[in-house]
């Protein structure tokens, strides 16, 4: 497969590929992936990740930490003691919103739930309900305080 000047090779396994503007996402979910780029090929195996943007050339394996990154393709949203930003950055992409913090300390408060197929108004209300904050929609964005 090639995607933003990169090459992954598929050798036996179950992989997330993702492209997003500039950027390129793939994660392994079992087995091994090669992923490459014109200077350099890195190997990737279960519980990793790479995250390149198109100008870069250095490709840097990662942990994979959390199951938000198939939200798209599951219609599920896997936090296992999910910082709330993390979760916030996944939302704003699948819904299309812009959620925001009104208080830093929010940002880092962990979430522990599955959300599937749900709408958006009944995740924010968990969210509210689970640590007693407030959800305010103004000006098209939604303000956690």
């Amino acid at each position: 497969m090639h995607t933003n000047n990169i090459t992954v090779t598929v050798v036996g396994t179950s992989f997330n590929v993702r492209s997003r503007g500039d950027t390129t996402e793939v994660i392994v979910e079992t087995g091994i992936v090669k992923v490459a780029t014109e200077q350099q090929t890195v190997t990737l195996k279960a519980g990793q990740k790479v995250i390149i943007a198109i100008n870069e050339a250095i490709l840097q394996k990662q942990a994979n930490t959390d199951q938000l990154y198939n939200y798209y393709r599951s219609k599920k949203f896997v936090c296992d003691n999910t910082p709330l930003w993390k979760l916030a950055e996944k939302l704003n992409e699948a819904y299309d919103v812009h959620i925001v913090f009104g208080k830093e300390a929010l940002r880092n408060l962990p979430l522990n739930a599955t959300f599937i197929d749900e709408p958006l108004d009944k995740i924010l209300n968990v969210i509210s309900s689970t640590f007693e904050i407030s959800i305010v929609k103004e000006k098209g964005e939604i303000i956690l305080r």
